[in-house]
């Protein structure tokens, strides 16, 4: 999206307390963990199930930008990162010497 590299994903159930994003180099890494437990009173039974479980996602970047500019916000489920592009750097040459 113009000057930005945009990550988008979807964690629904996830709280926003239980994600973990980090900048390893060029690789994005997204981790987090859910659990919810759910129950049910009847008449004649009661039954409760409880889920949990962590997920970790690594994503390589084409370029290295810089932790300090990254941007996330969590609304509705949906993690977004804006993470700024670097200004792009002259090509250098160098001179190697013939011996």
């Amino acid at each position: 999206d113009g000057n930005d590299l945009v990550v988008q994903a979807e964690l629904p159930g996830v709280k926003r307390e239980d994600i973990v994003v980090e900048l390893d180099d060029d690789v994005l890494i997204i981790r987090g963990s859910k659990s919810e437990a759910k129950e049910v009173k009847q008449e004649h039974y009661h039954r409760m199930e409880r889920s949990s479980g962590t997920f970790q996602r690594r994503i390589p970047l084409p370029v290295k930008p810089e932790p300090e500019a990254v941007k996330a916000t969590f609304r509705d489920g949906i993690l977004e990162l804006r993470l700024p592009k670097p200004a792009p750097q002259p090509p250098t040459a160098k001179k190697i010497a013939v011996q």
